[in-house]
């Protein structure tokens, strides 16, 4: 005789194969959908594997050192009011009930939450995860628990959450949940709490505290040692067109060579010009020509004249004003 098992949560029949610690791997038969397990007809069997110094059956089926987090077993998840609660599967005592049995199994986890992205300025991004184990969480109640919503609170105050449904493929693998969740950057300090609900039209309800999961310090981290500006990257510094058709090569500036600061919401960078013909001189001293500056692609903004000074001296410095933040762009033209 021999007991079948079907998949749930994205695990594959050969995932539950290989999760299991009861009966042998010899005793396990793969389906398209379902494991076929030969019945565990030795006590021992089981008492080996989960390390119980009894024979007895019913000491082995209640023993503590059952691995409750396994998504088959002797044990079981069920609602209770507002809680999440675990029992024995009731009596009588079926060796079955360990086929697919995974001593193994991890608990619920939720991983350490960081603003990944790193954007200090406007907007925080993170991305928290949820780790729900192998449990079949679904079977608890499909009309009480379909989802789990990750909310972030400052201080006790909510200030930004997401659900996902149990069956959101875009946010959904093998019983865990990612969330991409943005707000403006004005925290120091926040925590994530999960919790399981019931989907609706409208969103969710019905919210349960997800066994083993406690609620987690989101980690952000400031590259900058925790100002909310950053030096913007100065992508290029070009010729006009009207300068390069009459100077060609006359002039040349590095196309990173600006040293830049930022002191509140203002960037301050300069130019320095370049000796090509090597006669210790900036190569154009005599013209002046207008010096523009665009941010992200945004339309230039006349910043000022530019007229080139000694080889390697600052020919010209300007103040861009704006709140800056990591990964914005600059492009200084000169000319044009």
């Amino acid at each position: 005789m021999s007991k079948r098992l079907y998949t749930y949560a994205g695990f594959t029949a050969q995932d539950l194969k290989n999760r299991a610690s009861i009966p042998s791997q010899g005793d396990i038969t793969v389906g398209s959908n379902y494991i076929d397990c030969s019945s565990v007809d030795i006590p021992s069997e089981i008492r080996d594997v989960i390390g119980e110094g009894s024979n007895d059956l019913g000491t082995i089926y209640c023993s503590a050192k059952v691995n409750k987090w396994s998504g088959f077993g002797p044990r079981e998840w069920y609602v209770s009011g507002a809680s999440i609660l675990n029992r024995v599967i009731s009596n009588p005592y079926d060796m079955a009930n360990f086929c697919g049995y995974n001593h193994n199994a991890i608990a619920p986890y939720a991983s350490p939450v960081f603003n990944t992205s790193q954007v200090i300025g406007t907007n925080l991004n993170i991305t928290p995860e949820l780790h729900l184990g192998e449990i079949n969480w679904q079977i608890l109640s499909l009309t009480d628990i379909t989802g789990v919503v990750a909310k972030v609170y400052h201080d006790e105050v909510l200030i930004a959450q997401q659900s996902a449904a149990f069956d959101d493929p875009t946010r959904f693998d093998k019983n865990a949940f990612y969330f991409d969740m943005s707000f403006a950057n004005t925290y120091t300090d926040l925590t994530v709490k999960y919790q399981f609900v019931r989907m609706t039209e409208s969103g969710f309800a019905a919210m349960y505290q997800i066994p083993n999961i406690v609620d987690t310090p989101v980690n952000i981290e400031r590259t900058d040692g925790g100002t909310t500006s950053y030096p913007p990257i100065i992508s290029d510094i070009q010729l006009g067109l009207d300068i390069y058709n009459e100077y060609p090569n006359a002039y040349l500036v590095y196309g990173n060579a600006g040293t830049s600061t930022v002191t509140g919401t203002t960037f301050n960078f300069s130019i320095k010009g370049i000796d090509t013909d090597s006669d210790g001189l900036g190569d154009i001293t005599g013209i002046t020509f207008p010096v523009y500056v665009s941010k992200n692609g945004a339309a230039k903004v006349y910043a000022g004249d530019i007229r080139p000074a000694r080889a390697n001296t600052v020919g010209f410095s300007s103040t861009i004003t704006g709140n800056f933040v990591q990964h914005d762009t600059l492009l200084i033209t000169i000319g044009d």
